[in-house]
Order: C-alpha cells, then structure tokens, then sequence
C-alpha cells in the first residue's frame, strides 16, 4: 500500500514534528504487504493499526466524554482512516474539527482510497470526493488537515 496523492487544507506552516509524524505514516503504509483490496478492507484498518500500535501510535483513541473514536493519535496528530461509507467521512472531518478546536490535536490527517480502488460501489469513502468536499465546506473545517489517497 502507498500514499498515491497528498492535499493540504490549511497547513501553511507544519512542524518538523508534524512532517516527521507524515513520514512514519507513509512508512507504516508502505511496510504494509498486503494488497489493496476493497473487499478486504477492514483486515487492511486492521493490519495499519497493528503496525501503528508498535511504532507508539494509540489505536482507536477516544474524544472526551465521548464513545466517538479517531483511528489512532500520537504527538498531538489525530488520524481517521476511512475505508468504507462516504457518509462516514463527515463525521471523520467532524471528529478532527473537535479535537483540534479542543486542542487535543494541531492537525488532522483522513486517510481514504483513491477513487480507482473503489469502482466496485460509489458509496464508498474516495480521496477525490473528499478533497472536493473539504473545500466545499470551508466555511465551516478549519484545518488544518491533510489527506491522504490510498493506492
């Protein structure tokens, strides 16, 4: 699996940390040797939080008086990865939005596939929709947030 395209919403400054927190992202993607395959895409979530745990990332961390959880959370980065309905990429944006304005967060990754790879069903979360979405609701995402197209 890799990062096959990269948007930045409102990221006009990132931190070395933040940069250096991007890389170990692409780095467990990419030591990850399974395919990318839409049917199988909850073993994949699955085998990226794996990975993630042992590089000291938090799984599945929760917002505050919440049972609404981002996929995993470390150095003040939350990231959501989104393999199946697009309607839960909303919340995905929204549950970043909260944790950065709550300053839990200084920036918020969404991690989706590229369109290509969900052919199958157009119900499914895609990096192109969700960029276009993002810029579509400006008024109210603050960022800064970046996401990341799966290939």
């Amino acid at each position: 699996m890799k990062i096959a395209d990269t948007y930045y919403y409102n990221t006009k400054n990132l931190t070395t940390q933040q940069k250096e927190m991007i890389e170990c992202l692409e780095e467990i993607f990419e030591s990850l040797s399974t395919g990318f395959d839409i049917d199988e895409m909850e073993e994949i979530r699955n085998n990226i939080m794996e990975v993630a745990e042992s590089r000291g990332w938090i799984s599945d961390f929760k917002l505050p008086n919440s049972n609404l959880k981002i996929t995993l959370y470390k150095n003040q980065v939350g990231i959501c990865v989104q393999f199946g309905n697009v309607a839960r990429t909303y919340c995905d944006i929204l549950k970043i939005e909260q944790l950065l304005k709550t300053k839990i967060i200084s920036i918020g990754i969404l991690c989706v596939p590229m369109e290509e790879r969900t052919k199958k069903s157009s119900t499914y979360a895609s990096y192109e929709k969700l960029c276009k979405d993002i810029e579509t609701l400006s008024a109210t995402v603050s960022g800064p947030i970046i996401c990341l197209g799966l290939w």
